[in-house]
């Protein structure tokens, strides 16, 4: 049995990694080890509609090393150790049997054209698909401009993946729920959760290399790890601010928000910068590499998660695994990445979030036990772990698939 990773997504974007970057980041390097894996990225620029091309060692080694190392804004993204199998067929990459696990979500159409072509050929390889969450087909409207371009990804990769690995069993849940409703067959399916590499080596001593993560350090800070996007809920703790400082409570830390600007980022940035209560109470901080938001977590005084839906919810995990406590939503798979260790509140209920934000942030002793609970009990799931779980079933189907 031969396994394929592609790592198309990595190789192509730049460093800081977030969300489906980070999962194909940490599964590749997870990976590194198994002498029946192999990388490979798809290069549209090769051919009329690509070609995928095997990835040296080497050259997965210099995607993870540009990730933990960063770029600068000018450097131009090169893709070492690609080989290219030439005019010939991608048979020479895919042999029959082969599987390909696909983390990512390609939006090009011309990354499923060349697969199809190659399903198409006489070329028998299997793909592994790993579903992140049903988001595109459950809230589309929380997507927009987006979900018309993953909704037919997901249905092409359901009709034509041999297995579909599944983050959560929430999003198992919603995955196959969709998928009997769609195809009216029962696929195959199984959970492989997500995980964390937190604590990373950073060194002897942790250096700040972002010039704004430095000042919050002295601080007191609450931490919020996620995308400026709508589905994130970031409107439910700028109340919950705002609804406490009306109440005539001062001294509240600042309220930090680490991740990339999305869609709709400048409604929720427009609000802070023009309210007198939430200007300079609340800093938004992006494109934070992970050493600095290993330093963010170890330092706040908690985190949160007012997500509305999630396929894991990975910034939970995280907090987790550096010893901070989290409030978190009430809500899809969130509790599954919290499990007993974080607190979960209604993602909409704004007097809750007020509580719960005001008692531990004015609490060291509350904070103090949850932390001591984390310490004491609490093991972080590990992608090592989930390596292991996606090459044991894959090693299981191609095994039963004999008999």
């Amino acid at each position: 049995m031969r396994i394929w990773f592609d790592h198309t997504l990595g190789a192509r974007n730049r460093p800081p990694a977030d969300g489906v970057v980070k999962v194909e980041l940490s599964l590749a390097a997870a990976l590194t080890g198994y002498k029946d894996v192999h990388y490979c990225v798809y290069v549209e620029e090769l051919g009329d509609i690509g070609r995928f091309c095997s990835l040296l060692p080497e050259g997965a080694a210099s995607i993870q090393r540009r990730y933990r190392v960063g770029m600068a804004a000018n450097e131009e993204i090169v893709i070492e150790g690609a080989v290219d199998p030439g005019e010939i067929s991608e048979s020479d990459v895919f042999h029959d049997d082969d599987w390909l696990i696909v983390t990512s979500i390609h939006f090009r159409s011309r990354f499923v054209d060349r697969l199809q072509k190659i399903l198409d050929s006489n070329c028998k390889l299997r793909i592994a698909w790993v579903c992140h969450d049903m988001l595109a087909h459950k809230f589309a409207h929380w997507m927009p401009g987006v979900s018309n371009r993953v909704a037919p990804y997901v249905e092409w990769m359901s009709q034509h993946a041999s297995h579909v690995f599944c983050n959560s069993e929430n999003t198992e849940r919603d995955y196959r729920q969709w998928a009997k409703q769609k195809t009216g067959q029962c696929l195959s399916t199984s959970v492989a959760g997500w995980a964390t590499d937190f604590p990373i080596d950073t060194g002897v001593q942790a250096a700040v290399s972002g010039a704004d993560v430095a000042p919050l350090l002295s601080q007191p800070y609450i931490l919020f790890v996620s995308s400026l996007v709508p589905r994130k809920n970031h409107t439910v703790l700028l109340d919950a601010y705002e609804y406490l400082l009306c109440k005539g409570v001062v001294n509240l830390p600042k309220l930090v928000f680490v991740g990339l600007a999305g869609i709709d980022s400048k409604r929720i940035l427009d609000r802070i910068g023009a309210s007198s209560m939430l200007a300079g109470r609340v800093v938004h901080l992006q494109g934070i590499m992970d050493s600095d938001l290993q330093l963010l977590y170890q330092n706040c005084l908690f985190s949160l998660y007012s997500s509305l839906y999630e396929g894991w919810g990975l910034p939970v995990t995280e907090s987790l695994a550096l010893g901070k406590f989290c409030l978190a939503s009430l809500n899809s798979s969130i509790p599954e990445a919290g499990k007993g260790f974080a607190e979960y509140l209604p993602p909409q209920d704004v007097s809750a979030w007020a509580h719960h934000i005001y008692l531990y942030a004015t609490s060291s002793e509350a904070r103090a036990q949850k932390e001591a609970a984390i310490r004491t009990a609490y093991q972080a799931p590990r992608w090592q772990d989930t390596a292991r779980q996606l090459v044991g079933r894959l090693s299981d189907i191609s095994q039963e698939s004999v008999f």
